[in-house]
C-alpha cells in the first residue's frame, strides 16, 4: 500500500492519471510525452537566456559610449532582471519520470519474484502430494565450494605446484579429507539410489494391487452380466412357450385383425413441455391401474436410471396399451356377467363360490343367446389383447402388468379358456341363439384357474 500511495503521489505531481498503471504502454507513452515537453522547455529556456545576455551586452555597450562622449548624463541604464528559468522544473520532472520508471521496474521484478515463489510453492505441494522427497548429496555444497570433484582439484593443484609448494603434512590431510568426502558422497548416492528403488517397488506394488482389484471387478461384472442374460433368455423362452399354447391358437387367429384398444388423448396444449406430458401420462397409468405407492416408486427409480431413462417414452406407450387392454377386458367381463345374471356377479363380489356349484349344471343346459355369444367373443379378444400387452411388458421392459397391485396374468388364463370353449362350439357348426351347451360362468372359470 505504501508503494501504491507513493506511486499515486508521484503520478499526481506529474499530472498523470493513475489508471495508466493498468496499461504499461499508455504509461510509457505519457512518460515519453513528459520527456519531450521537458526537452522543449529546456530549449526555450536556453534561447531566452541567450536573448537576455545579448540585450544585457547591448545595454552595456551603449552606456560605455555615452560615458566616453561626456555630453550626456552619467545615468546608467540598469540591466533587466533575468526571468525565472524553468530548468529546475524540467530537472524535477525528469527526476520524477526516472523515479516512476524505477518504481515500474521494481514492481515488475516483484511480480516476477512472487510468480516464481508461487510456482515453487505449487511444485513443492505437488511433490508432497505425490510423496516425492527431493534429496541432495551431503557433500555437494562442500564440493562446489572447493571448486569441483577430486580429479578437478588435483588437476588444479598440479597446475599450481610451481607457484605454491604444499607441505607434505597438509597434502596428506587434504588427500584424507578428499577421500572422506568421496566416501561420504558415495554413501549418500547409494542411499538415494536405494530409496528411489524402494519407492519404485512400492509404487509397482500399489499398481499391481489396483490392477488385481480392477480385474476382480471386471470378473464380477462379467459374471453378473452372464446371470442376467441367462435369466432373460429363460424368460424369453418361457414367453415363447406360452405364445405357442394351442389353447390360444383359435382365439389368437380371430383377434389378429382386431384394432387394439387405446386410451383417449390427454388434451394438453401444444406448447406443454415434454417433461410435463410424460408426467401426466405416467400419472394417468397409475390412476387407471390403481398402482400402489411402492410400485410407483419402483417405476420412478427404474425409468430415471441411466439404463432405462432413454426408453421412458416408448415404455409409456406400451403401458398405455396395456392399461387400455385391461380396462376394455374389465368392461366386457362386467357386461358378460350382467347378461349371465346377477348371480355370477354376486358370487364374484362376495367370495361365496360354493353357493354356485349347484347352478353350474343348470347354466350349462341354458340356451346361449346371440348377445351372450358376442359378449363371450368380446371377452376372448380383450383377454388376448391383455395377454399380449402383459407379455410385451415382461419381455421388452421386464415389467409386470398389475391391477390393484396384483399381477394381471393370474386370472387371464381361466377366462381365456372360458371363452375358448364357446369358440370351439362355434367351429363345430353350432349357431348363435340355438339351444346348446353354455360355457361355464365366470365364477366357475375363476375357481378352475386358481392353480
Amino acid at each position: 500500500r505504501a508503494v501504491e500511495d507513493r506511486r499515486a503521489d508521484i503520478l499526481g505531481a506529474l499530472g498523470i492519471d493513475a489508471s495508466l498503471l493498468e496499461d504499461p504502454a499508455r504509461l510509457e507513452q505519457a512518460v515519453e510525452t513528459l520527456r519531450a515537453e521537458a526537452e522543449v522547455a529546456d530549449k526555450e529556456a536556453v534561447d531566452r537566456e541567450a536573448q537576455r545576455r545579448r540585450r544585457a551586452g547591448d545595454a552595456t555597450a551603449s552606456n560605455t559610449s555615452a560615458r566616453l562622449g561626456g555630453g550626456g548624463s552619467s545615468t546608467r541604464t540598469s540591466a533587466p532582471q533575468p526571468k525565472e528559468t524553468t530548468m529546475s522544473l524540467v530537472s524535477a520532472a525528469m527526476e520524477r519520470a526516472a523515479r516512476v520508471g524505477e518504481l515500474l521496474e521494481a514492481d515488475a521484478r516483484g511480480r516476477e519474484e512472487r510468480a516464481a515463489q508461487t510456482k515453487a510453492e505449487e511444485a513443492a505441494a505437488e511433490a508432497s502430494r505425490l510423496g516425492v522427497k527431493p534429496f541432495r548429496t551431503k557433500g555437494g555444497k562442500e564440493k562446489a565450494e572447493r571448486g569441483g570433484t577430486k580429479k578437478e582439484r588435483k588437476e588444479k593443484t598440479s597446475s599450481d605446484d610451481n607457484e605454491d609448494e604444499v607441505p607434505p603434512g597438509d597434502k596428506e590431510a587434504n588427500e584424507n579429507k578428499d577421500a572422506s568426502d568421496e566416501d561420504e558422497e558415495t554413501r549418500a548416492t547409494e542411499a538415494a539410489a536405494t530409496e528411489a528403488t524402494g519407492e519404485a517397488e512400492r509404487e509397482a506394488a500399489k499398481v499391481g494391487v489396483r490392477e488385481a482389484e480392477l480385474e476382480a471387478k471386471r470378473t464380477a461384472t462379467a459374471a453378473a452380466t452372464a446371470r442376467i442374460e441367462t435369466a432373460h433368455a429363460a424368460q424369453v423362452a418361457a414367453l415363447a412357450a406360452a405364445d405357442a399354447d394351442a389353447d390360444l391358437a383359435i382365439g389368437r387367429a380371430a383377434a389378429v385383425h382386431d384394432t387394439p384398444p387405446r386410451l383417449a388423448p390427454l388434451g394438453l396444449p401444444q406448447d406443454t413441455p415434454l417433461a410435463q406430458v410424460l408426467q401426466a401420462r405416467l400419472e394417468r397409468i397409475w390412476t387407471l391401474l390403481r398402482i400402489p405407492i411402492m410400485a410407483k416408486l419402483d417405476m420412478v427409480i427404474k425409468y430415471t436410471s441411466p439404463e432405462w431413462s432413454h426408453q421412458l417414452e416408448v415404455a409409456l406407450r406400451a403401458w398405455e396399451f396395456a392399461a387400455a387392454a385391461v380396462l376394455e377386458r374389465e368392461r366386457v367381463v362386467v357386461d358378460l356377467e350382467r347378461l349371465a345374471g346377477g348371480e355370477a356377479a354376486e358370487v364374484r363380489g362376495s367370495g361365496l363360490e360354493d353357493n354356485s356349484n349347484a347352478n353350474d349344471d343348470a347354466d350349462a343346459d341354458t340356451p346361449l343367446t346371440a348377445e351372450e355369444a358376442r359378449a363371450y367373443l368380446a371377452v376372448e379378444r380383450a383377454t388376448l389383447h391383455a395377454v399380449r400387452a402383459a407379455r410385451y411388458l415382461q419381455r421388452e421392459y421386464h415389467d409386470v402388468l398389475t391391477l390393484d397391485g396384483a399381477p394381471y396374468m393370474d386370472p387371464i388364463t381361466g377366462v381365456d379358456k372360458e371363452s375358448q370353449g364357446y369358440v370351439d362350439a362355434l367351429d363345430t357348426g353350432r349357431k348363435v341363439g340355438v339351444e346348446g351347451s353354455r360355457p361355464p360362468t365366470t365364477a366357475a372359470a375363476s375357481r378352475s384357474s386358481t392353480t
